[in-house]
């Protein structure tokens, strides 16, 4: 019993040994630090153990400890060496804040594609108040480029603004900006800026160059009322070293539709491809072509305003997502029963109604779209199947009213009330749940086209109607 008594009393003496050890290294090292932080040409170790009135050799082993601990930083001056306190810089700390962010949402996008578009579409919104205050200095430049036109000469100054630009949004990345020259006399409409990653790519955070790329486009377009893309060029993989930006002009966006199967027996591949241009003229501006290609009719659709384009279908990409929040509501409750089934493609036991091509210089503008849709109409009981091909998508439709669901125009409320009739016991409750979606989204939209830095004053009328889908 006296040998176990006496080994606590031994092992309680060594604790208390250690702990004051310790008090005593976080006093000196606080002491250290505060003497430090009142001077910026720093302090020897002579010095800092006269004031402290502690031993050379004592505050020498400190001052390892704190520089081992980035908490103080050493400087050769002559045969002198000073210390100083190191400054953490509060910049340094959000940009480490705001990369983990980035990595997070990355990793939100593998596991929740449905999340990461409707944080991606709120943050377009919101986007617009970066954009305005992102370069004043660049901007003033860019407002006078508009007489250039679509011409190599504006892509050149787009591309070197763009330089100076990025390090506002990239501030890891100064002076690492190259811009790659095209090769022979050939003066292309589309240059690209070379980037060497300082560190985003290691950190998983290399989702920042897609918005960074986002922000570039409408900070040009805006300022120079030019329609002008920037994106990153090259799939970013865990071993890249550097980042490639495409700057160039946009193209006049066009759809072009073909009907590629028709079993409806009632109307024929003009009536489907007119109440396509039905619906298209409802709400966007448009020129339209009709040709013949092996014997069958194409409609191209060739839209007036690039923004207009990608507002309309931002529009029904929304929409898709209110619908998945629709079909989930009616699901739970009991004020309406959804009374037609959805029926994968491969089990459809006809034919489709209809099969509609579309090829079109818009997919880069439609991923949000094609990923919400075949999952919107799952919900809202439609059989709609969306997928890609070469140059675009295909839609097959499984009867009419799946047709109807797709290509008619929002505004056509009873035509809707009859679309609906067809999927619910209860359509008032259906279209009153479409409606106040529809009309959340026209508030939204009214106040991004007052907010918009095109010279729209406050009072500016919408006339456009929204989309169906």
């Amino acid at each position: 019993m006296f040998y176990v008594l006496l080994i606590i009393v031994q092992r309680t003496r060594e604790c208390m040994t250690r702990l004051a050890q310790q008090k005593r290294h976080q006093d000196v090292s606080s002491e250290i630090l505060l003497f430090l932080e009142g001077t910026d040409i720093g302090k020897t170790t002579s010095e800092i153990a006269h004031a402290l009135g502690v031993s050379r050799p004592t505050i020498y082993k400190y001052l390892r400890l704190l520089e081992r601990d980035q908490q103080v930083e050493k400087h050769i001056i002559g045969s002198y060496k000073a210390y100083t306190a190191k400054k953490h810089e509060s910049g340094a700390l959000f940009e480490d804040l705001y990369l983990s962010l980035m990595a997070a949402i990355k990793d939100l996008q593998a596991s929740s594609p449905d999340s990461i578009e409707t944080l991606f579409l709120h943050f377009r919104y919101y986007a617009k108040d970066i954009i305005k205050t992102l370069d004043p200095i660049q901007a003033l430049k860019l407002s006078g480029m508009g007489a250039f036109g679509q011409s190599y000469e504006f892509l050149e100054q787009a591309v070197t603004i763009t330089r100076a630009t990025l390090p506002r949004l990239l501030p890891m990345a100064k002076g690492k900006f190259e811009i790659v020259k095209p090769l022979g006399d050939v003066k292309p409409m589309a240059l690209l800026l070379k980037l060497e990653d300082p560190g985003y790519i290691k950190k998983n955070s290399d989702l920042h160059y897609f918005i960074a790329a986002y922000l570039i486009e409408k900070f040009l377009s805006t300022y120079t009322g030019i329609d002008i893309y920037c994106r990153v060029a090259e799939p970013i993989l865990e071993e890249s070293k550097n980042v490639f930006f495409e700057l160039g002009f946009i193209e006049k966006p066009f759809q072009d539709y073909v009907v590629r199967a028709n079993n409806s027996g009632t109307m024929s591949d003009k009536d489907m491809l007119d109440a396509i241009r039905r619906f298209y003229e409802s709400a966007i501006a448009l020129d339209v072509a009709e040709k013949v290609v092996d014997g069958k009719p194409h409609y191209v659709f060739t839209f007036k305003n690039n923004r207009d384009v990608e507002e309309f279908f931002d529009i029904i990409t929304r929409l898709n997502l209110e619908s998945i929040i629709i079909g989930k509501q009616l699901i739970s409750e009991n004020t309406a029963i959804l009374t037609r089934a959805w029926v994968p493609i491969e089990n459809w036991e006809k034919e489709p109604f209809s099969i509609l091509d579309c090829q079109t210089n818009l997919s880069y503008a439609l991923e949000g779209l094609l990923r919400t849709e075949n999952e919107a109409y799952r919900f809202g009981r439609f059989c709609i199947h969306f997928e890609r091909i070469d140059g675009g998508w295909r839609v097959s439709m499984k009867e009419k009213v799946d047709f109807d669901m797709l290509f008619t125009p929002m505004q056509d409320i009873e035509k809707r009330r009859e679309i609906y009739s067809q999927v619910t016991d209860n359509t008032d409750r259906f279209m009153a749940l479409r409606m106040q979606a529809l009309d959340r989204l026209k508030k939204d939209l009214a106040q991004a086209r007052v907010e918009k830095l095109t010279g729209l004053g406050e009072n500016e009328p919408v006339n456009k109607e929204m989309p169906g889908g």
